[in-house]
């Protein structure tokens, strides 16, 4: 959810986040209710046990001593107070058995995790071939061939893929040449296994039967170029330093200013103050297309390039001069390289060496482009658009041509912050707070573990205290009495022990229950409710930044009062003690600080290197990567090793104190030599014993407080972090246009969309605004195509549009009311939105991504799935609609995946439909299909497409087209085209559509 925040927050799906997190939140719950009393049972009984040994010990003694008055060892002081020493020896380890039997349980089950991991099966690489003196290969087999020829850069011999050896086969009996120094395209339509076509040549796949040589298998250090199509890169890093990927080459700067103009990105990096050390994280979608086909092209020392549609997210102009730089015959960047090239852009055809045609799981055809004959659905999807382009250009021949603004030339950017996401620059370092611990965040766990409840719990604990010691006061008072007061008043006596022992079990138990049962799953419970709604509610820009023990005073205090003239010894050692509370305590706490702060890289490397795989594999990064996390893991332990040698530091000094004390306490008795403190001598020595530990629980538990309130410290800031503004604007006045009152639902609102002058920047103040004074009204119903280089704003518009970041100037109208007079999550929810990264829920079945607004029937969903061709591939999963969503039981590409975000939209149809190049992952004959759905399904609606494809938008009612956050040209396609000096009419000619 996380990852995919802003699609949610766009959809306005939080509602639904919220319910499915809070329902695994509960199931989460219970499981923890059921350990904790588990944990509860076990705790209640050790700690009962090592508090009612003593009384059950000293009453049997005395029953014995009652009945049998020449019993060699008499109730005396003594005896009870030497027995009372040698129980305490013993119930400390009781005790601590119970509180560290749920670390130990959690150990066991960590180990077996770990375990299940390592004996997981791994991923299976071809050895390399082996040959004898005569070059003769010896070791033929699955998987590997003879020696890879120097004129094929790659090879496939009849061999079946699939993504598991249990699953079915994406790709069966292909063979194909991939011959060296050939740009080679591989087209198909939606799902015809192009992705697992390269993949193989990275190596990815299973290889059921057949085999595959690639240069990973011809030499170790061989290393293929790889582009992905979801655009990986490590967002923690600078845009240079995803380029260049932890090269083993020393840093070339003249190939790298090469390569950073053959992608077209000098020009983005020349509007950011950083240039390129800004981070990754904060790019657009076409910025990370272009930054990741970089990376493909900086590795010059690559056998072979793999380029897996690096194009999509790309406007026509700047796929125009990049396929121009990378692949012309005289000065292209990878022309004498091996590129594998899978594409939908049917029109680039001509331009490449050999073509493999995928379709129905295998390959269908393959050879130069001319030999290669496209399917009927393939020409009717090339023919169909360049109809819509001839109709367009034919609609309005009798009227006026248009003006236009500009050429294509200045529709480059030059603002600071033309971005969808935030406009940080520079490397993001985590803030580790210094000092103490503010009260506030301890107010904040205690209001959510309940005052009540916590008071309850301390008055618990005092009693369980009270009744403890006091026995021990009790035994010195028994002990005290003549044989004949004993015997005398044996029923009291023995009657008050006991009743002592019952407050402390009662006392006791119910601390317990409280501290264990209770508190930690009812604060739980409060502090995730108040984190996830804090999340939730974050602005985007949040996201795009970021990243028991018992505690006993009453026996030091007995030992005072048995033994005044321990005093001056105590005074010094307390002393002592709160210097070394002072010395331990900063530095611990700052300790556990750097602890967490340097455990987040840690995670966040783990995660991207999971994430990609793939990228990193191909390019050979393994043992970089590796050794990086090794290096953040040695940097988390330093804090963590250091913390726990604070603690054994302590522990040697409390260990002194005891030391000094007990020496002290033996001295000073002796020197008294006086049988009235016989008794008060028992209590001190027993309790001596333990000095050391309690001092020492004393300490740490104290300082554990203050450490866990760092825990607080994030909890709290999350919590608390700033909310969108989702009420209606006070301040805002309704427009004097004619509009449903204030309380009507949004989405009955006409459907008409308006700015007026409106002025955005993600930074005011700093460089251009990203949106720039922009004006323009889309009528209800009207389809408006949204064209320009990327980072024009186009994106920005939707995002303005749904209050995803907020304007500086000037008015937007929805059904001719003011967005501000909208409540947030009704705005965001009356407007139906696919973005470029479709929203799936992985975890959810197919059946839940498709109702995230609500239940809907069965046939309906059925219909929809037919009419966007998802159908039959739905049926082929295991458990169908109701099939999870991972890459185990159901990998979705990214067309797919679209597609089924598009299946969502036609299912809850709402009065205005913004698209943002939905289609830029799926080929020319789906892009009809949807394209066709949109026209009768939505012909109502008011529909927004933000597109590079310009065939996907020539038969709309009108074109926008922006430049430096500006409209262009505004008006119906045909009078565009027409026009020889259009803008709209060069991103056409640069497709192919005319």
């Amino acid at each position: 959810m996380i990852n995919g925040m802003k699609a949610v927050k766009m959809s306005g799906f939080e509602d639904f986040f919220e319910r499915k997190l809070v329902e695994l939140r509960g199931y989460e719950m219970d499981r923890c209710r059921k350990y904790s009393m588990t944990m509860f049972k076990l705790v209640v009984t050790t700690n009962l046990g090592h508090g009612l040994l003593g009384p059950l010990t000293f009453a049997t003694l005395a029953i014995v001593v009652y009945l049998r008055p020449d019993y060699p060892f008499p109730f005396n002081s003594n005896t009870v107070f030497t027995a009372l020493s040698a129980l305490n020896v013993v119930q400390i380890p009781v005790m601590m058995i119970g509180q560290r039997f749920g670390a130990m349980i959690a150990a066991y089950a960590s180990f077996r995790r770990i375990e299940d991991f390592l004996l997981s099966p791994e991923r299976e690489i071809p050895s390399l071939p082996l040959a004898d003196s005569a070059g003769k290969i010896l070791n033929k087999e699955k998987g590997g061939t003879d020696e890879l020829p120097e004129s094929i850069g790659a090879k496939c011999e009849a061999a079946t893929l699939a993504w598991n050896l249990d699953g079915n086969a994406v790709l069966h009996n292909v063979s194909v040449d991939f011959r060296s120094e050939r740009l080679t395209m591989v087209i198909g339509p939606l799902s015809s296994g192009k992705s697992t076509l390269l993949a193989a040549v990275l190596g990815e796949p299973c290889i059921t039967s057949g085999s595959i040589q690639t240069p990973a298998y011809k030499s170790p250090a061989a290393t293929i170029a790889y582009s992905s199509q979801d655009c990986w890169m490590q967002e923690t890093l600078s845009i240079r330093a995803n380029i260049v990927f932890h090269s083993d080459q020393p840093f070339d700067q003249e190939w790298y200013d090469c390569v950073l103009d053959a992608c077209c990105l000098r020009r983005d990096l020349d509007t950011f103050a950083l240039g390129d050390r800004r981070l990754a994280k904060s790019l657009s979608g076409g910025q990370r297309q272009r930054v990741s086909l970089a990376r493909a092209v900086y590795a010059r020392h690559a056998d072979v390039v793999v380029l897996d549609d690096p194009f999509c997210a790309l406007d026509a102009e700047t796929e125009a001069l990049i396929w121009g730089n990378l692949f012309s015959e005289s000065t292209g960047l990878l022309r004498s390289k091996t590129v594998i090239l899978a594409s939908n852009a049917l029109h680039r055809m001509k331009d490449v060496d050999w073509v493999v045609r995928l379709g129905e799981g295998t390959v269908l055809q393959q050879g130069p482009p001319s030999s290669v004959k496209l399917s009927e659905d393939d020409i009717l999807a090339l023919e169909t658009a360049r109809q819509a382009t001839a109709k367009a250009l034919t609609k309005k021949e009798d009227e006026q041509d248009a003006e236009s603004d500009t050429d294509i030339g200045g529709m480059a950017t030059d603002n600071k912050a033309d971005h969808d996401g935030n406009p940080q620059e520079g490397e993001a370092h985590e803030k580790v707070e210094e000092g103490g611990i503010k009260m506030k965040y301890y107010h904040f766990w205690l209001r959510c573990a309940g005052r009540g409840v916590f008071a309850s719990m301390l008055l618990a604990f005092v009693l369980a205290t009270a009744a403890n010691t006091g026995m021990q006061a009790y035994l010195q008072q028994w002990t005290n009495r003549s044989t004949e007061d004993q015997r005398r008043h044996f029923g009291g006596l023995l009657g008050g022990l006991l009743a002592v022992a019952v407050v402390y079990v009662l006392s006791e138990a119910a601390d317990l229950y409280l501290c264990i049962s209770i508190i930690p799953p009812r604060a739980g419970r409060k502090i995730h409710s108040r984190l996830l709604d804090g999340v939730l509610r974050a602005p985007l820009s949040f996201f795009d930044s970021r990243s028991n023990g018992q505690q006993r005073m009453d026996d030091a205090a007995l030992m005072v009062a048995s033994a005044p003239y321990l005093l001056i010894v105590l005074a010094a050692v307390s002393v002592l003690m709160w210097l070394l509370r002072t010395y331990y305590l900063p530095n611990s706490r700052q300790l556990r600080r750097l602890d967490m702060s340097t455990k987040s890289p840690l995670y966040t490397l783990f995660g991207d290197t999971t994430a990609g795989l793939a990228v990193i594999r191909a390019f050979g990064r393994q043992e970089v990567l590796f050794q990086s996390c090794i290096s953040y893991t040695e940097r988390t332990q330093r804090s963590w090793y250091a913390l726990n040698a604070c603690r054994r530091w302590l522990l040697v000094w409390s260990n002194t104190c005891a030391m000094v004390t007990n020496t002290a306490l033996v001295i000073i008795l002796v020197g008294l030599r006086s049988s009235k403190v016989a008794s008060l001598a028992g209590v001190a020595l027993s309790q001596s014993v333990n000095l050391s530990f309690m001092l020492t629980t004393v300490i740490i538990s104290w300082c554990e407080a203050e450490i866990a309130g760092v825990v607080f410290e994030r909890l709290y800031e999350f919590s608390t972090t700033r909310s969108e503004r989702s009420t209606p604007s006070k301040s805002a006045q309704p427009v004097e246009i004619s509009s449903p009152g204030p309380k009507e639902k949004s989405d009955q609102a006409s459907g008409s969309v308006e700015f007026r002058d409106v002025i955005l920047s993600y930074t005011p103040g700093e460089g251009n605004p990203v949106l720039n004074n922009l004006s323009f009204k889309i009528e209800p119903g009207q389809h408006v195509g949204i064209c320009g280089r990327t980072g024009s704003g186009k994106s920005t518009i939707l995002q303005s549009l749904l209050r995803m970041v907020e304007r500086q100037v000037g008015e937007i109208l929805l059904g001719g009311r003011s967005i501000e007079l909208f409540e947030l999550h009704e705005l965001r929810r009356s407007i139906a939105v696919v973005g470029q990264d479709p929203l799936i829920v992985n975890g959810a079945t197919v059946r839940e991504n498709l109702q995230l607004e609500g239940e809907l029937g069965e046939d309906r969903i059925w219909q929809v799935l037919r009419d966007v061709r998802l159908a039959e591939f739905v049926k082929s999963l295991s458990d169908g609609l109701d099939t999870v969503l991972d890459n185990k039981t159901a990998r979705f590409s990214q067309g797919r995946r679209q597609l089924l975000a598009i299946a969502r939209v036609l299912l809850n149809p709402k009065s205005v439909v913004v698209l943002d190049e939905v289609t830029s992952a799926i080929d020319e004959e789906t892009d009809d299909i949807v394209q066709a759905l949109l026209r009768t399904e939505f012909r109502s609606s008011t529909v927004i497409s933000i597109a590079h494809r310009t065939a996907s938008v020539v038969a709309y009612d009108r074109v926008m087209v922006l430049g430096d956050g500006q409209i262009l040209e505004f008006d119906e396609p045909g009078l565009l085209l027409r026009q020889p000096d259009s803008v709209f009419r060069s991103l056409a000619k640069h497709q192919g559509v005319i």
